[in-house]
Parts: structure tokens; C-alpha cells; sequence
């Protein structure tokens, strides 16, 4: 329930702030949010 919560809020954040980031970042980022999804 928490990391759904969590999840969402960062969601939520990271779409704000796409458009601003370099694709190196935002490929990292798309990683790690896939890996904290597996766990």
C-alpha cells in the first residue's frame, strides 16, 4: 500500500519534470523505477 503511494507521488513528480531532464537521466530513472517494480 505504502510503495503504491509512494510510487505514485514520484510518478506523479517525474512526468512534471520529463520534459526538463536529459535522456541519459530519464533512461536511469525509467531503470531504477523498473527494478523497485520487480522487488
Amino acid at each position: 500500500m505504502i510503495h503504491k503511494c509512494l510510487h505514485r507521488s514520484f510518478e506523479s513528480k517525474f512526468n512534471k519534470q520529463l520534459n526538463e531532464l536529459p535522456y541519459e537521466t530519464i533512461k536511469f530513472l525509467m531503470e531504477c523505477i523498473m527494478k523497485l517494480k520487480n522487488i
